[in-house]
């Protein structure tokens, strides 16, 4: 099968469908690949700098090529043109790539970037590794760059099938996977500094597959250095899987319930594992001693928009939703994520529940909650302060003065040592009269 288009300059034989490239825009001499990925087919458009490129990601993505002559398959859908340089862009989307070392790798990263614009607020999209190993079911690897995914998931999936080195989509619904089987991404170590370049799944001996049931298990890579610390794993508490999950996301906060959805597939594998290891070799053998599974209650709140007016008020700002645990809450921002512990999640839910609500009320519901203290006022106070610092909650700027003066002043009376503290009778509190 060919994924690469006829030269401009040849004639389509009698009765081809016309599938199978947009015309070449003046003194352009083109080629073409078109790719079968979750969100739709891309058609790839390389301009004669790139020629040698356009062979390249044929075979780099042969595994998931398309006819560009399929008939029956519909207009081809709008070029993505992978420019050098110094080529004319003629006003078609697309990307500028060097050529040379590294521009194969390049070229899937602007793949992969078009396909998460394409999911993004459909699918979970999780920065991750995916492989289905027998007994063990499909695994994710999760963890940012420089963690050891592509090396990971190179490592497993050999064992089994390999799913993707990098991107990870899940149903929200179902939480079934569905398969992004790029060419695997890997650091040429040989060459100091050369880039990343891009490897055939056949070369490294991977099977790639397109879709696969729900995950069996998630793992968190804590990649360490040689000689440093020791190589185990451990399972997290759900607020703390979430909040690293969230963090190699793309766009959560644009997905409904993008919270309970990770909460759902959390719980669904008995908790995530932090795996801390230093080489890839040593992973089987800690899949195969994961501690038990661990069983958590939580609940999901749903994100709430600004308020109209609450002037003079304590109030939350807006989120798009809030995963509650006994250990703490995990509030989901757009673009960011917080995790609220101790009193200050305390103040937050009440905020949120009672809200928007006078400093006063705030202090009375907070005091009715866990009880009386004789400083009740600065532990309220710097919780909320923590709160406003964070971007969870919002407060009047006079009020909020008043606040941390009190809170100053009490914090300030704690440390006055007793002597040196004037007396009830010194002069200190007598009034005296100016001299004439």
């Amino acid at each position: 099968m060919s994924a690469t288009a006829p030269r401009a300059d040849e004639a389509a034989a009698p009765g081809d469908a016309d599938t199978s490239a947009p015309e070449a825009a003046p003194g352009l001499d083109l080629e073409h690949v078109l790719l079968d990925l979750p969100g739709g087919p891309m058609l790839l458009e390389f301009t004669p700098a790139h020629a040698e490129l356009a062979g390249e990601i044929a075979a780099l993505w042969s595994h998931v090529s398309l006819p560009l002559d399929a008939s029956g398959a519909g207009p081809a859908p709008d070029p993505h043109r992978l420019s050098a340089p110094e080529d004319p862009g003629a006003g078609v989307k697309g990307e500028v790539v060097t050529p040379g070392d590294g521009a194969s790798y390049a070229v899937s990263g602007y793949i992969t970037r078009e396909v998460i614009s394409a999911l993004i607020g459909e699918k979970l999209l999780l920065h991750s590794g995916a492989v289905r190993i027998p007994g063990h079911g499909v695994v994710l690897l999760i963890g940012p760059s420089g963690a050891g995914k592509s090396t990971a998931s190179t490592h497993l999936g050999r064992m089994g099938e390999y799913l993707t080195d990098e991107l990870t989509i899940l149903d929200p619904q179902s939480l079934r996977v569905t398969g992004f089987p790029k060419p695997v991404s890997r650091i040429q170590r040989d060459l100091d500094g050369a880039p990343k370049r891009d490897l055939g799944l056949a070369s490294q001996g991977l099977r790639p597959i397109r879709e696969s049931e729900p995950p069996s298990h998630v793992l968190l890579l804590n990649r360490r250095q040689e000689g440093e610390g020791t190589s185990g794993v451990r399972r997290l508490p759900l607020h703390e899987a979430v909040l690293q999950m969230v963090a190699q996301s793309s766009s959560v906060w644009t997905l409904p319930d993008g919270l309970e959805t990770m909460a759902r597939l959390l719980t669904s594998v008995g908790g995530a594992v932090e795996i801390t290891y230093a080489d890839a070799d040593e992973i089987p053998g800690l899949l195969d001693a994961l501690p038990a599974r661990i069983e958590e209650e939580w609940e999901t709140v749903a994100g709430i928009g600004a308020d109209a007016d609450a002037s003079g008020l304590v109030r939350c700002l807006p989120f798009a939703g809030a995963l509650v645990t006994d250990e703490a809450t995990v509030l989901l921002r757009t673009g960011t994520v917080l995790t609220l512990q101790g009193l200050s999640d305390i103040v937050w839910e009440i905020v949120r529940a009672e809200g928007p609500l006078p400093l006063e009320r705030l202090e009375e519901e907070t005091v009715a909650m866990i009880g009386p203290h004789p400083e009740s006022s600065a532990l309220i106070a710097a919780a909320l302060a923590e709160l406003v610092q964070q971007g969870a909650v919002e407060q009047d700027a006079v009020q909020q003065t008043a606040v941390q003066q009190t809170a100053v002043q009490e914090d300030a009376a704690e440390t006055i040592p007793a002597e040196s503290a004037p007396a009830e009778d010194s002069p200190a509190d007598q009034g005296s009269a100016p001299s004439s």
